[in-house]
């Protein structure tokens, strides 16, 4: 799992990964690897999957040019070089490469770490629909709730980025359909937000009609 660190500070069980050597509980290391994880996740979302192979190969071209350079000047890598910080790749690093690849304002970069990166707590969603036929549309409603740190997150990722906005992706398949269609829920600046969603018209029926006589 990659490692995210702000500053140079983590401090983990491994040197390399921030300077210090005092070991974090194993639940806390455990916890900061999958939020390491799901944040990559979340990049490669936002970016595409070809971008984001193309900035992994990147950095580990860098990487490897690296080695190259020490290998030729030394029997090989030392225990010293192994534990450096040269062997990890920095957040706001990887966040610039990214920024530069496909062109991303540096708001949205910056809203994205201070609210998924630096940010902490566990945003939590309560939903709500309700489906009007007469108008063929169907209301939908989110809020957004969780823990004062996820509420901290959001005033920091707003601090830095005025056009900062939580959004939710929604994906609805209508009864009867294979097809599922997807809509960008944003919250704005409020914690709560209500659209509508079009649904697709129904096939009328053209069934013949049944005539009873009497």
């Amino acid at each position: 799992a990659a490692r995210i660190w702000r500053g140079g500070q983590y401090a983990g069980p491994d040197i390399a990964a921030g300077g210090s050597t005092h070991a974090l509980p194993s639940n806390v290391e455990h916890g900061l690897q999958c939020k390491a994880s799901t944040v990559i996740y979340m990049l490669e979302k936002r970016l595409g999957p070809d971008v984001m192979q193309k900035v992994l190969k990147y950095f580990a071209g860098l990487h490897v040019r690296r080695n190259k350079k020490d290998q030729s000047s030394r029997a090989g890598p030392s225990a010293e070089v192994l534990a450096s910080n040269a062997r990890w790749i920095h957040t706001l690093q990887m966040f610039d490469h990214c920024r530069a690849t496909v062109n991303l304002g540096k708001g949205e970069v910056n809203s994205f770490l201070e609210r998924w990166v630096y940010g902490a707590g566990t945003p939590k969603l309560a939903v709500g629909y309700v489906v009007k036929r007469r108008k063929n549309v169907m209301e939908f409603a989110v809020k957004l709730e969780g823990s004062n740190a996820a509420a901290a997150a959001d005033r920091a990722a707003l601090a830095v980025a005025r056009n900062h906005r939580t959004s939710v992706t929604v994906r609805m398949r209508e009864e009867g359909r294979i097809d599922a269609n997807d809509h960008v829920v944003s919250l704005g600046t409020t914690a709560w937000q209500l659209m509508e969603i079009p649904l697709q018209p129904r096939p009328k029926d053209r069934r013949p009609k049944t005539i009873i006589e009497s």
